[in-house]
């Protein structure tokens, strides 16, 4: 199945971090998604100007669910895999 491109913005520089929205609880962490029209968004994000949205939901996603949320940041890359057309 080929995937529907939704949207392809003009790349900004080489992404050297990933800040990301985790739940935690007993059994280990997971990464947070919200509900949008193509379906469902991780909360990760690659520039820190992006922060205050994925703030926003972290806070509403810990009320609604009643549980312990942290924003991380990853700093270390390994490029894994390369695609090409």
């Amino acid at each position: 199945m080929k995937p529907e491109i939704l949207h392809t913005p003009p790349n900004e520089a080489t992404i050297t971090e990933i800040y990301a929205v985790l739940s935690v609880d007993a059994t280990g962490e997971g990464v947070c998604a919200v509900g949008s029209g193509a379906g469902m968004m991780p909360l990760a994000v690659a520039y820190p100007r992006m922060l205050p949205m994925i703030r926003e939901y972290a806070a509403q996603i810990a009320k609604q669910t009643n549980r312990k949320l942290v924003l991380v940041k990853f700093t270390a890359r390994e490029d894994m895999e390369s695609f090409e057309p």
